[in-house]
Order: structure tokens, then sequence, then C-alpha cells
């Protein structure tokens, strides 16, 4: 069985302390790795960016697995509480393909309302 690896890089070291196991997803940015941490002992996920950035969005093939497009998601929620607590459970997450769905979209908040005997525009040059 062959595994992908489209930059080459599993089973090399990069920057003296991210040693690269496996390739996680890619997609048309950017390919994604496991790698563990040697001074930390941790496993870890690194981006790389390729060229196809710069091709046209209708252009690029998407081969992301749903996981990763769903955990990338969950990195990018507002709310702290929804997200990863840090990269190890991150990578965990992907490895066990035990990802969570993504939070239900929450009410969006009554605006301000706007305080009696002031006017909207009250701020003067």
């Amino acid at each position: 069985m062959t595994t992908r690896d489209p930059i080459n890089i599993v089973g090399t070291t990069i920057a003296e302390k991210y040693r690269i196991e496996r390739l996680v997803g890619e997609g048309g940015f950017a390919v994604v790795y496991r790698a563990q941490h040697t001074i930390w002992n941790q496993p870890v996920a690194i981006k790389f960016f390729n060229g196809l950035s710069a091709v046209p969005v209708d252009q690029r093939a998407s081969n992301i697995p749903p996981d990763l497009a769903r955990a990338v998601m969950l990195c990018l929620e507002k709310n702290p509480d929804d997200r990863f607590a840090s990269a190890q459970a991150f990578v965990t997450a992907l490895d066990s393909g035990n990802v969570p769905n993504l939070p239900a979209p929450r009410p969006m908040q009554a605006p301000l309302r706007q305080m009696p005997g002031r006017r909207a525009s009250s701020r003067r040059r």
C-alpha cells in the first residue's frame, strides 16, 4: 500500500523539532501533515501552502476529507468553547475519527437600543 506524500517529507524532521509522520489532508491551498514535536513529545499539525493558491477557485479540485473540513471549521468558531482546546485535541480528533459536529447556529442578539434623549448620530467632529 502506497501512502500519499505530495511534497515528499514523511520521515523527515523540520526545524530540528517536527518529525513528519503522515499526510492528514490536502486541498486547493495547502497540505496538512501530522508531525511529532520532538521536544514536547506531542502530536502537532503542520500546514504547507502550495502553488494552487494562485489558481482560480473554479479550477481547483478539493480532496479535503469531511472530518478535516469540519475540524477546520470548528477552529474558526467565534465562541471559544466551540473550538478545540489545543492543537493536540485537533490532531487527536482527526486520528480517532471523532471530530465533533459543528454547533447549531446561535440566534442573533438584539441590537443595542438607543438611549432615551440621545440622537443616533450624537458624535460631533
